[in-house]
């Protein structure tokens, strides 16, 4: 039999029963009645299977033991080299990590566009703004025109006095998120400019925040609706798949705690080198090697590629994944 897989099914055997352990210890009223007799052998392996790959075992398994023979090796050698295996285990890590970071918001605010009000009429397309920066561009909190944008000799944005407001036209824009569905957008949120007139980088906190700054090309610093989720998702999904390939590698365990292997989609690829300095949280140093990642577009969700991270790292208690789940040390 090999060992180390047989190391990681002795972790996982440990981890469903580490629940009982954090009750404590109960008290003698608790406790049920002992077990006089032991498993025989169609239980046995009825439990095997149960922990080592979530399911019954197979009737054909089952028949092995009609001779009279014990559970033999070769199966659970079988079985602890399949992808059911390997399966379980990222399931058992993942109740322990609690990788799920759907309820974290990764961009500032003033990254989230929304519908113009009363901008849908006529059976034309919705506009969209941000709500957050109106005042900053517009003197007040309302949306563009429902026209298209109009631009000086300089390339400048035109603007209309409206109520007191000063208001532009809109623009036609291919979103990073969706980039076969150009949607319309506020011309001054739709601004492609990386660098202001003051020299100030639009990529940063302080220049997302500049009026001269907008959204970036394809809308690279802004989200509409659920398209940041693919990210959140992601820095997950990473954790489950760097466990699932030291499964099925027979890696030691503790590879888990000081490796640097790592792996990114689309999503993540994009945050990392086009959204990481306008986050709510401060990455630094980055955790990724811009220059060491693959090129993917955003919408590569579903295409994954192994990187190794700056010596920094160590393992999954160093990822963003777990990070950002546990943002203390006292949630640690």
């Amino acid at each position: 039999m090999r060992l180390e897989p047989l190391a990681w099914a002795v972790i996982l055997l440990a981890l469903s029963a580490g629940g009982a352990w954090a009750q404590g210890t109960p008290n003698e009223a608790q406790r049920c009645a002992p077990v006089a007799d032991e498993l025989d052998r169609y239980q046995y392996l009825r439990a095997l299977s149960l922990d080592l790959r979530g399911r019954l075992p197979e009737a054909d398994e089952l028949a092995l033991l009609d001779a009279g023979q014990d559970v033999p090796t070769a199966l659970i050698d079988e079985w602890l080299a399949s992808e059911a295996f390997a399966a379980q285990a990222v399931r058992r890590h993942r109740a322990l990590l609690w990788n799920s970071l759907d309820n974290q918001t990764l961009l500032t605010a003033n990254s989230g566009m929304q519908r113009a009000p009363g901008a849908e009429f006529n059976g034309q397309p919705p506009v969209y703004y941000r709500r957050n920066r109106a005042r900053t561009y517009r003197d007040q909190i309302v949306p563009c025109l429902n026209e298209p944008a109009r631009f000086d000799d300089a390339g400048r944005i035109r603007t209309r006095a409206v109520d007191g407001a000063r208001r532009e036209g809109w623009v036609e824009v291919r979103p990073y998120w969706a980039p076969d569905e150009p949607i319309r957008v506020c011309a001054f949120d739709a601004n492609p400019a990386e660098i202001t007139p003051d020299g100030v980088n639009c990529d940063s906190r302080s220049g997302f925040n500049d009026a001269e700054c907008g959204c970036g090309p394809d809308l690279e610093r802004c989200t509409l609706g659920n398209s940041h989720r693919a990210v959140n998702q992601a820095m997950g999904e990473a954790l489950d798949r760097l466990i699932h390939q030291l499964v099925v590698e027979d890696a030691p365990y503790t590879e888990l705690f000081n490796t640097r292997r790592a792996f990114v989609n689309g999503p993540l690829v994009f945050f990392y080198t086009r959204q990481i300095g306008i986050s709510r949280f401060n990455f630094e140093p980055n955790p990724m090697d811009p220059a060491g990642l693959p090129d993917l577009a955003f919408t590569d969700a579903d295409t994954w590629v192994e990187v190794e991270l700056p010596q920094a790292h160590a393992g999954l208690l160093t990822r963003a994944g777990f990070l950002l789940r546990f943002q203390t040390n006292r949630a640690r």
